[in-house]
C-alpha cells in the first residue's frame, strides 16, 4: 500500500550517541520532511536541502537512519535507492508512525581548474567555451594596439560583456594560462562561468576580448581591453591549484613547519603554501604531502611498527634497567604474531622513583595517528612538586584487560614499594586492577584514591547542578571533620540522592579528611593530564617516533632538574624550592596564632587561630623548635637529587643497532597456539616459577608390599616399575622440557629439530607392553560395588568420591598383610597394589592422592593384564598432561613424569646426573632391598638411573640455567641412539623429510570425562580404536641411516626454522652496579644467537671480499681481512655452529642398521 505524506523526523547540527542497542541524537535541531513511498533518493535529498535552505551544488548530505532490529536500534547509511527501499520495508513491517534521520552537511569543494579544462576542450575543437547569438548592434572588430592609450578603449565594451545578447566569443587560446605584460605589471586573467554567462569578478573592471577572424588562422586579435587591474584584484581572486605543486614538492616545503608542530592542521598548511606561492593546493593533496613529510622525518606507519622492537633493544642496551614488555596476537593470512600492546619504563626513571613520594597518578590519552590507540601513563611527583614520568603503555583501548595488564607491569617490573597510593578516575578497569587479589595493589600494600575533579564532573553530569558540584569540591577538600560534616549536610540539603551516593562510596577514596595522608595533598590526576598536554603534539606521530619523543622529553626533564638539585645542594639548602616557600608561608600565617603550652615534654599545646590554620608552625616558632623534623624526608634536596641522579644515555645510530632477535615462528600456521604458550610469556619477561609436580611417589616407597603380591606382580609387565619409585624427579628439568613441548605437533621443539617420547622409549625405560588391547573402558558408575567385588573391601564416603579413590585408603588397608589365605584375597591385594601404582606413578592426576577407578575393570582378569598395551596408555597420559601444562596459566603438572625425566636423561646431556656404581651380581641367600640393585633381565632399563653419583639436590641446576642451556643446545648434545645393541635394539635416525601439514587435532585436548557419568568410551572412541588395531599396516619402513649433523641449508631445517619457536630465554639485561647477588646466573642464549648471526655476517662478507680482491691490494690490508675471516670462522666452529657456513667436520662412521619390528609385539 502506498504511503503519502509520511513524516521523517530529521536532525542536524548535532552528534549521534550509541549506547548499546539504543541510539539517540545529542544537541540536534529537529525538522520534518513529508515524503511519499514512490519518491526516490534524489527527490528525498532535494526535499531535505529545501528544508535546510542549502544549495546542493555547495553541500552534500551524509544521511543516517535509525534502523530498528530485534534487540533495539542501529545506525545505517541512507545513500541510495536501495537503502531507501529498506527504510520503507521497515516502516511497513514495524508499522512505525515516523522514522528518524540524522543529517550531516559536507561542503563540496568546487574544482577551480574547471575553466582551464573547458578552454583546453575548446582548443581541441571539442566544445566552444561560450556561445551567444550575434546582436544587431555588435561593434566592429578592430586590430587592438597594446601600446594605445586606455582612453581609446570603447567604454561600451564593458556593458556588452554583461549582456546576454552580445556577440559570440569563441576563445581557442587558453587565456587563463597567459600572462600579459602591460604597463610594467603582470596580469592574471580570472573569469567564472555562472549559468552560461561570462561574468567578471567584482569589483575589478578588467576586461579582455580577443577574436580569430579566420577559423584557419592561429592568431588572435584583441578587440577589447579595459584595465589595469585594481590593486586588490589578484589578492581577492581565489588562486588556482598548480599541476607542478605536487605533494612531494609540498612535503619538502612543509617539513620545517611540520617538525616544529607535529599537530599542525591541514588548513594551516594550505594557508602557508598560499602565502608562499599564491597557489592553494587541494585538501587531499596537502594531506598526502603531510604524510609524506612525516614519513621522511619519522618513517611510515607500518615501518615504524617493524622498527619498534629493534629500537627498544638498542634503548635497553644503552640504558640498563629499562623495562619493555610486548604483547602480540595472531593475525594475518599466515597466522603470525602482530602487535597488540607494549609497555615501557626507562631505567633512570625506575631507579629515581625510589626517591619520590610513594604516589602515582594514572591516566590515558587517545592517539591520533593512522592506527589510533590509547597511551596509558603513570606519573609520580618529585620533591619539588614536579611531575615525574615513570611508565607508559600503548594499547588499543581503555578496558578492564588493558588497565589490569598495565598495572600488573608496573607492580612486577617498575616498583614494589609498600604503601604506594594511586590516584585515578573511576574507570572500571582501574578499579578492577586495584582490587585484584594478590596483585600487590590492595591495601595495605597500596591505596587507591579517586581524582576529585573527575568525581565532581561525574556528579555534575548525573545531577545537573553546578552548585552541587561546588559543594562537593568544598567537602572533598576539607581537612577538618567539622568542615567535612558541614559540607555533607549542605549536599544533603541540595540533593539527598547525591548525599546517599557519596556515602555509598568509601570516604577515604575521595575525602582529604579521611585519606590518612596517603595522597600527600594531591587531589587530582592533573599531573598525568599535564604530561598528556606535553605529549599532545607527538600523539600524531608513528609509534617509534612517539616512543623516541617520550625518551627525549624525559631526558630533558632529568637534565634540567638534576642541575637545579645540584645547585640547591651546593647552596646548602635542606628542602626543595617549593617546600621552602611553603614553610615560609606557613610561618608567616602562624604569626597570628596564640599558643598555650600544657605539657612540652608530651607535646601538648593549645592553639587559638587568628588567620590561617598552620598550627604546627606557630607551636614550633613559640617554643624554638625546628620544624624540619616534622617535614617528610621525601621533600629534601637529597631525595630531589636522588630522583635525577641516574643519567640517560643516547641511543646509537640505527646502523649500529644489533639485529633484532625474533624468537619465531615466522610462519604461524603450525604453532597456531603460540599466543597462549608458556614460551610467549617468558619471552615477554614474565617470571614463571617451576611447575609443581603432582604425584605420590614418596608414599609408594613406603608401601610395604606383601611378598606374595610382589611375586605375582614380578610375573607381569609391571615387574620393574616397583623399583623406579626411588628415582628422584627434577622439577626444573621437567619444566624446561614443558616450555619446549608443542601440543600442535606433540613434539619437543629443540634448536636443531624435533624429538618426542615414543612407544619404544616406554618399552625400554619402563618395561611396559606397547602392543595389545588399548586402555579403555566405561564410566557406568557403581564404583562402590566395584570395589567390593574386585578389592574385597568397602571404601568410606570420605575415601571414595565419584570415581576417585584415595590412595591413603589403599595404603592403610592393603599393605603389609601377614596372611593371605585364598586366591581371591591375593587377587584383591594385587589389584589394590596395581591401582596404587597407577595413581602414584603411571597415571597420577593433579590431586596427588587419588586414583581413578576407571582402570579397575581392566584388572578384573589378572591373567589377561599382559594383553593390554599399558605402555601406550601411559604415553597418551604423558602427552595429554604435557599439552595442558604448556598453558601460561597452568602452574602444576601431573602424569607419568618419571617417564619424561628418564627419557631426558637417556637422550639429553643437559641436566643428566652421572652413573658410577657398576652392576653387582646377585648372591644366593642375600636379601636385596627393593631398588638397591639393578637386576639383569628383570628390571627395565630405567632402573640404571638408581645408581647416580650424587644426590638429587646436588645435580639440580635450576630452571633458568637449564632453559638457557637448552636454548644453546647443539645436536651433539642429543643422543639419537641411546639404546645400544648391548642393551636393546635401537631406532636409527633416518633422513628427515618435511611432514605434511597438521596431522594432530588439538580438539582432542578438549575431550573430558566431566559430566559423562555413563559414557562407554570403547564405543565413543571406536574410530580411534580401529586405527590402533590397524597400526601395523601404517608402520613406516626405516630409511637409510643418517649420520653426522644436519646442515642448516637442508630442506627440512629451512622449513623447521620458519615454523618453530627458536628460542625461549629472553634477551639478557645489564645488571645495576648496586645489585647484591653477584653469583646470580645470567642467561645468554638470545645474546649468543645474535653474536652467532654477527659472526656469520662477518665471515660471509670477508670471504666474499677475499674471493673478489684485486691483485694489487696492500699486503697488510689483505692480512687484516683474512684475520677477521679466520676469527669469525673459529668462533663459529668452537661454539658448535660451524655447520651454519657448511664447515665440514670429520664424519663418524655409519652405524649398522637394526631391525626393531619385534618390539611391536612385546
Amino acid at each position: 500500500m502506498e504511503k503519502t505524506n509520511y513524516p521523517l523526523c530529521c536532525y542536524s547540527n548535532g552528534e549521534i550517541v550509541v549506547e548499546g542497542e539504543n541510539v539517540s541524537y545529542k544537541d540536534g535541531e529537529p525538522f520534518f520532511v513529508f515524503v511519499n513511498s514512490n519518491h526516490n533518493f534524489d527527490e528525498l535529498t532535494s526535499l531535505i536541502c529545501e528544508e535546510l535552505e542549502v544549495n546542493r551544488s555547495e553541500f552534500g548530505l551524509d544521511i543516517k537512519m535509525k534502523y530498528p532490529n530485534a534487540r533495539g536500534y542501529k545506525v545505517l547509511s541512507l545513500n541510495n535507492d536501495k537503502s531507501l527501499k529498506a527504510l520503507w520495508a521497515s516502516v511497513y513491517q514495524m508499522n512505525a508512525s515516523s522514522m528518524d534521520l540524522y543529517i550531516s552537511l559536507i561542503p563540496i569543494q568546487q574544482p577551480r581548474n574547471l575553466f582551464t579544462n573547458m578552454l583546453n576542450q575548446a582548443m581541441r575543437g571539442e566544445n566552444p567555451l561560450f556561445s551567444a547569438p550575434f546582436s544587431s548592434n555588435s561593434v566592429d572588430q578592430e586590430q587592438y594596439d597594446l601600446n594605445s592609450n586606455d582612453d581609446e578603449i570603447d567604454e561600451d565594451e564593458d556593458e556588452l560583456l554583461m549582456n546576454e545578447s552580445v556577440m559570440s566569443v569563441r576563445i581557442l587560446l587558453p587565456l587563463l594560462l597567459l600572462q600579459l605584460s602591460l604597463a610594467g605589471s603582470h596580469l592574471l586573467i580570472w573569469s567564472m562561468l555562472i549559468d552560461g554567462v561570462v561574468r567578471k569578478p567584482s569589483p575589478c573592471d578588467w576586461t579582455l576580448r580577443a577574436s580569430n577572424k579566420e577559423a584557419t588562422n592561429d592568431s588572435f586579435t584583441i578587440v577589447t581591453y579595459k584595465g589595469p587591474h585594481n590593486t586588490s584584484c589578484v589578492v581577492d581572486a581565489p588562486p588556482l591549484d598548480h599541476p607542478n605543486l605536487s605533494n612531494g614538492f609540498i612535503a619538502k616545503h612543509i617539513r620545517t613547519v611540520f617538525d616544529a608542530d607535529w599537530g599542525v592542521k591541514i588548513s594551516n598548511l594550505r594557508a602557508n603554501i598560499l602565502t608562499q606561492f599564491n597557489f592553494e593546493p587541494s585538501y587531499m593533496k596537502t594531506w598526502h604531502a603531510k604524510q609524506k613529510a612525516m614519513a621522511d622525518l619519522y618513517g611510515d606507519w607500518k615501518g615504524s611498527y617493524a622498527l619498534l622492537p629493534r629500537y627498544f633493544q638498542a634503548l635497553k642496551t644503552a640504558n640498563p634497567g629499562t623495562v619493555v614488555k610486548f604483547v602480540h596476537k595472531l593475525g594475518g593470512p599466515s597466522n603470525v604474531d602482530v602487535f597488540d600492546r607494549v609497555f615501557w619504563a626507562f631505567g633512570p626513571s625506575i631507579r629515581g622513583f625510589e626517591h619520590c613520594r610513594p604516589i602515582l597518578t594514572v591516566d590515558g590519552t587517545h592517539l591520533y595517528g593512522k592506527y589510533r590507540g590509547v597511551l596509558l601513563i603513570a606519573i609520580g611527583v618529585d620533591a619539588n612538586d614536579q611531575i615525574y614520568p615513570l611508565a607508559f603503555a600503548i594499547v588499543d583501548c581503555e578496558s578492564i584487560d588493558t588497565w589490569g595488564w598495565f598495572m600488573d607491569c608496573i607492580r612486577k617490573h617498575v616498583t614494589k614499594r609498600e604503601g604506594i597510593s594511586v590516584i585515578s578516575d573511576r574507570h572500571v578497569g582501574i578499579i578492577r586492577a586495584m582490587n585484584k587479589v594478590d596483585s600487590g595493589w590492595t591495601e595495605p600494600q597500596a591505596f587507591h584514591r579517586y581524582c576529585t575533579r573527575h568525581h565532581a564532573s561525574n556528579i555534575n553530569t548525573k545531577f545537573k547542578s553546578n552548585e552541587l558540584k561546588l559543594a562537593f569540591l568544598s567537602t572533598a577538600y576539607a581537612t577538618q571533620p567539622k568542615r567535612f560534616n558541614k559540607g555533607m549536610q549542605k549536599i544533603g540539603n541540595l540533593n539527598p540522592s547525591a548525599k546517599v551516593l557519596l556515602e555509598s562510596i568509601p570516604l577515604s577514596k575521595w575525602s582529604l579528611c579521611h585519606d590518612g595522608g596517603h595522597r600527600y595533598g594531591i587531589k587530582t590526576t592533573n599531573n598525568s593530564e599535564c604530561f598528556n598536554g606535553v605529549l599532545k603534539r607527538v600523539r600524531f606521530l608513528p609509534i617509534t617516533a612517539l616512543v623516541k619523543a617520550t625518551f627525549f622529553r624525559i631526558n630533558s626533564y632529568f637534565v634540567k632538574h638534576r642541575e637545579d638539585a645540584n645547585k640547591r645542594l651546593l647552596e646548602g639548602c635542606m628542602w626543595s624550592e617549593k617546600v621552602t616557600e611553603k614553610l615560609a608561608e606557613n610561618v608567616k600565617r602562624a604569626a597570628h596564632h596564640k599558643v598555650t603550652c600544657y605539657d612540652a615534654r608530651r607535646g601538648l599545646y593549645e592553639v587559638v587561630t587568628g588567620r590561617g590554620n598552620r598550627l604546627g608552625s606557630e607551636v614550633c616558632r613559640a617554643n624554638s623548635i625546628s620544624s624540619d623534623q616534622y617535614v617528610d624526608p621525601f621533600y629534601s634536596c637529597g631525595e630531589y637529587h636522588g630522583s635525577y641522579r641516574s643519567s640517560f644515555h643516547p641511543v646509537p645510530d640505527e646502523s649500529y643497532w644489533m639485529p633484532w632477535m625474533d624468537p619465531g615462528p615466522d610462519d604461524g600456521r603450525i604453532l597456531h597456539l603460540q599466543s597462549t604458550h608458556r614460551s610467549e610469556a617468558i619471552w615477554q619477561g614474565v617470571e614463571l616459577e617451576p611447575l609443581t609436580l603432582r604425584g605420590h611417589m614418596k608414599a609408594l616407597k613406603a608401601f610395604e608390599v606383601p611378598e606374595a603380591v610382589l611375586t605375582y606382580v614380578n610375573n607381569t609387565q609391571f615387574r620393574g616399575i616397583t623399583r623406579l619409585c626411588y628415582v628422584p624427579l627434577d622439577a626444573d628439568l621437567i619444566t624446561a622440557l614443558v616450555e619446549r613441548w608443542r601440543q600442535e605437533t606433540h613434539t619437543f621443539h629443540l634448536p636443531f629439530g624435533e624429538a618426542t617420547v615414543t612407544l619404544q622409549d616406554v618399552a625400554m625405560l619402563l618395561g611396559l607392553r606397547i602392543s595389545g588391547r588399548p586402555v579403555t573402558g566405561s564410566s557406568e558408575g557403581g564404583w562402590r560395588n566395584l570395589c567390593v567385588r574386585l578389592l574385597g573391601a568397602t571404601p568410606s564416603t570420605v575415601a571414595l568420591k565419584g570415581s576417585k579413590l584415595k590412595l591413603t585408603w589403599l595404603h592403610d588397608n592393603f599393605q603389609n598383610v601377614a596372611n593371605i589365605n585364598s586366591q581371591y584375597q591375593l587377587h584383591c591385594h594385587v589389584r589394590a597394589y596395581l591401582l596404587y601404582l597407577f595413581g602414584a606413578l603411571l597415571f597420577p592426576d593433579k590431586t596427588g592422592n587419588t586414583v581413578s577407578l576407571i582402570y579397575l575393570p581392566l584388572l578384573e582378569n589378572l591373567d589377561q593384564i599382559d594383553d593390554i598395551s599399558w605402555g601406550s596408555g601411559v604415553l597418551a597420559c604423558l602427552y595429554r598432561n604435557l599439552c595442558k601444562a604448556t598453558k601460561v596459566d597452568c602452574f602444576e603438572i601431573a602424569g607419568p613424569l618419571l617417564l619424561l625425566q628418564l627419557w631426558s636423561w637417556e637422550r639429553v646431556s643437559i641436566g643428566r646426573p652421572d652413573i658410577v656404581r657398576s652392576r653387582v651380581p646377585r648372591q644366593a641367600g642375600v636379601a636385596y632391598p627393593l631398588g638397591s640393585q639393578v637386576l639383569t633381565g628383570v628390571d627395565p632399563l630405567g632402573c640404571k638411573w638408581l645408581r647416580v653419583q650424587r644426590g638429587f639436590k646436588d645435580h639440580r641446576l635450576g630452571l633458568v640455567v637449564i632453559r638457557d642451556l637448552l636454548d644453546k643446545m647443539v645436536e651433539l648434545q642429543f643422543v639419537w641412539q641411546p639404546y645400544t645393541p648391548s642393551v636393546m635394539y635401537s631406532t636409527i635416525r633416518v633422513a628427515t623429510k618435511i611432514p605434511e601439514m597438521g596431522s594432530t587435532c588439538t580438539r582432542l585436548h578438549d575431550i573430558s570425562r566431566k559430566g559423562d557419568w555413563s559414557a562407554n568410551y570403547e564405543t565413543m572412541h571406536q574410530e580411534s580404536i580401529a586405527k590402533w588395531e590397524n597400526r601395523m599396516s601404517k608402520m613406516v619402513e626405516p630409511g637409510l641411516p643418517f649420520c653426522g649433523l644436519m646442515s642448516f641449508e637442508d630442506e627440512y631445517f629451512e622449513w623447521y626454522n620458519a615454523i618453530t619457536r627458536r628460542i625461549i630465554t629472553p634477551l639478557s639485561q645489564n645488571v645495576n652496579d648496586d645489585y647484591e647477588d653477584h653469583h646470580y646466573y645470567y642467561p645468554t642464549a638470545a645474546d649468543f644467537q645474535i653474536l652467532t648471526q654477527a659472526n656469520m655476517v662477518t665471515y660471509n662478507t670477508t670471504e666474499q671480499m677475499i674471493s673478489n680482491m684485486p691483485d694489487d691490494i696492500p699486503l697488510a690490508q689483505y692480512a687484516m681481512i683474512e684475520k677477521m675471516r679466520n676469527m669469525s670462522l673459529d668462533s663459529l666452529v668452537n661454539t658448535g655452529q660451524g655447520h651454519l657456513i657448511n664447515y665440514q667436520e670429520p664424519t663418524p662412521p655409519s652405524p649398522p642398521r637394526y631391525d626393531f619390528r619385534h618390539l611391536a609385539h612385546r
